[in-house]
């Protein structure tokens, strides 16, 4: 078997070097150049390339069995490729390609996999990306004298996108494949044990073969999905649960306008709300929205409109009740505008992670929706809120400016699917009563009664 011969520069120019068979080469490395070309001597080559972004079509695998005259020839584009790596094989060798199809709606896939090549092993992806389009992988190299069965490890695993960014990966199933070549036939079997795929095989050529996987992971949807446009139109994503973006950006571009929710479990809601700086320093109250829903939202545009702060952020959360507060003014119960309350509160079921969220309530009869105080569980054994931080304060004639008079906290003791049981500190400003606690179809309300002063 004849070496494969690399050139240091294009069309077979510059210094070379010759490379065994079945030994890995680098030719590109920390974005520099060490060989361009390469003249084959009647092999094969495999090259693939590892990016610094997440980009699967750039550095989908290729194979050629002519010579190179240039190495970025073999890719779409190099910009952003940080190393290309070689493997020449023998021409006789098996190719055995692999794809893959993910039956959830919404979510694409990524399979990556172990390949023994003539014992020496080789890690390799294929992704259904962003777009429809497939980014092909390699299942196994054989050679029909030396490797003609080999056995596989192939991990696959749901993901989803935003504007062309892996945002999430949820966990996906591996399992064992088992590859073998028949001479007599010029055929490949595929074998493994998993209920989550199903594969046909495509036979391209004599020396190569295709293996389509169709992966199934469950029925059982935990999602919404996220639409370009209203009424659940235009591009979409998959809004997983526990995962938060923003819908709106600091320049007031919607990037989603409607939330389709089509979990097929209980108790799934999204949360959307204005984000504004620490303490409120210089912001206009006036732009602040929250918005809880359970159900699909056709036009977040109706809710956030242009008088609300740019930013909105969103996530979506399961197996959780919105608590809402009402502070009603004690001395004037229509002059809600005396007796505003801001709730921080941590948790880690509203999203991924625990984090502190910071959320503002009035009793104003035109806002959309009352305001959120925190998140309990539907569970009582799994809720983690066990108090919320509360600011008092006063907002301006025109509701712009908010001046807070001090700060108390409210005790969550239990919470759950029927019972709810909250209580202030001793330092709550005089006067102050938990007046009602009741829950609604959609959560818990909670009224204090008293006043900022």
């Amino acid at each position: 078997m004849a070496d494969i011969t690399l050139y240091t520069e294009t069309d077979y120019q510059g210094d070379s070097i010759t490379v065994p068979l079945y030994e890995f080469g680098t030719v590109l490395s920390d974005f520099l150049w060490h060989y361009r070309s390469a003249k084959l001597n009647g092999n094969k080559l495999k090259a693939f390339a590892t990016s610094l972004a997440f980009d699967p079509v750039n550095t989908e695998e290729t194979f050629t069995s002519e010579d190179v005259p240039d190495f970025a020839l073999l890719f779409k584009s190099v910009k952003n490729i940080f190393s290309i790596t070689t493997f020449p094989m023998s021409k006789g060798d098996i190719i055995v390609g692999m794809d893959i199809h993910n039956g959830k709606r919404g979510f694409r896939t990524l399979a990556s996999i172990n390949i023994p090549n003539q014992d020496k092993y080789s890690f390799s992806e294929c992704y259904e990306n962003y777009t429809l389009d497939i980014t092909r992988g390699t299942l196994a190299i054989l050679n029909p004298a030396e490797l003609s069965a080999v056995s596989v490890k192939l991990y696959a695993q749901t993901l989803t996108f935003d504007n062309a960014e892996l945002v999430t990966a949820e966990i996906g199933s591996d399992m064992t494949v088992d590859i073998s070549y028949s001479s007599e036939t010029g055929s490949i079997d595929v074998n493994f044990d998993s209920s989550y795929f199903t594969s046909s095989i495509e036979k391209l050529d004599d020396l190569h073969f295709l293996v389509h996987f169709e992966y199934n992971p469950s029925e059982i949807y935990d999602n919404a999905f996220l639409h370009a446009k209203e009424d659940y139109s235009g591009d979409n994503i998959a809004f997983p649960h526990g995962y938060s973006l923003y819908l709106r950006s600091e320049e007031g571009i919607w990037r989603y306008k409607s939330i389709e929710s089509i979990t097929t479990l209980p108790y799934m809601l999204s949360w959307s709300y204005t984000n504004y700086p620490e303490n409120g320093t210089g912001y206009d109250f006036n732009q602040y929205r929250s918005y809880v829903a359970k159900t699909s939202l056709p036009t977040l545009p109706a809710i956030f409109d242009e008088r609300s702060s740019s930013p909105v952020s969103s996530v979506y959360c399961y197996d959780i009740l919105p608590v809402y507060l009402r502070p009603i003014n004690a001395d004037a119960p229509e002059n809600w505008l005396s007796f505003v309350i801001e709730s921080t509160f941590t948790s880690a079921r509203v999203a991924d992670g625990t984090h502190t969220y910071t959320a503002f309530c009035t009793n104003n009869p035109e806002a959309v929706q009352t305001g959120v105080m925190c998140f309990v569980n539907e569970y009582s054994f799994e809720t983690d809120v066990s108090a919320c931080t509360l600011r008092y304060g006063t907002l301006s004639a025109d509701g712009a400016t908010a001046t807070w008079n001090g700060e108390t906290t409210l005790n969550i003791e239990y919470g759950g699917a029927d019972n709810l049981i909250v209580s202030l500190a001793e330092d709550a400003p005089e006067g102050w009563e938990i007046t009602s606690v009741t829950k609604g179809e959609d959560g818990w309300y909670v009224d204090i009664t008293g006043t900022a002063s």
